[in-house]
């Protein structure tokens, strides 16, 4: 089983920079929306420090003029959203919020099978 981690756009950006969900600015201390893909490479970064173990860290794409985020956009925009993937490529549980025990019970039933 591999965990692999999505650094998307920041759920609650600091001031001036708008929240993706509300439009309002998050924490004077919050990061603010990086502008450029190497911004969010260096923030998904400093959070990749702070995994366990081996779990892969990818950056979802931002383009420098239309601010594509890809993986947001398709997957749905949310902030803590998790979802196991069997190996042939299905969604086999999704949680717009992660649930740990859950996620944990679904793995279970599918390495179970």
């Amino acid at each position: 089983m591999h965990i692999v981690h999505v650094y998307v756009m920041e759920a609650h950006p600091g001031p001036p920079d708008p929240a993706p969900f509300r439009g309002l600015a998050g924490r004077e201390e919050a990061p603010r929306q990086s502008r450029t893909y190497e911004d969010r490479v260096e923030m998904a970064s400093t959070t990749n420090a702070m995994l366990e173990g081996s779990q892969l860290m990818l950056v979802d794409e931002l383009a420098p003029l239309a601010r594509t985020n890809p993986m947001w956009c398709a997957y749905g925009p949310a902030a803590n959203s998790a979802f196991l993937v069997g190996q042939d490529g299905r969604i086999l549980e999704a949680h717009d919020w992660l649930d740990i025990a859950e996620m944990k019970s679904a793995i279970d039933n599918l390495l179970s099978e």
